[in-house]
């Protein structure tokens, strides 16, 4: 085991719900994006021997925390959205 790992309880993984694939265009490519619908399980830390809850939703005010999260005066409780609205530049 790594020392410090995020595991879903329950599961041995859990996939992420984000699908990224180039789309030909003629001579180029285009990014696009798939955003599956599905339920996050609990998660816990394993650190060594020790085990600990671990948080995976964000209110607004958790968010508004974390520099990484806030972009042009709009703050993200999902990094799924803020990583599909970098993806539209």
């Amino acid at each position: 085991m790594k020392p410090l790992q995020l595991q879903p309880v329950g599961f041995e993984r859990f996939a992420s719900p984000l699908i990224l694939r180039p789309i030909a265009d003629g001579g180029s490519f285009l990014p696009a994006a798939l955003v599956l619908s599905s339920d996050i399980p609990a998660a816990e830390i394993q650190a060594k021997d020790e085990v600990f809850g671990a948080r995976t939703d964000l209110d607004a005010s958790l968010a508004r925390q974390i520099p990484a999260l806030n972009r042009n005066g709009k703050t993200f409780t999902d990094p799924i959205d803020l990583f599909l609205e970098e993806l539209k530049k």
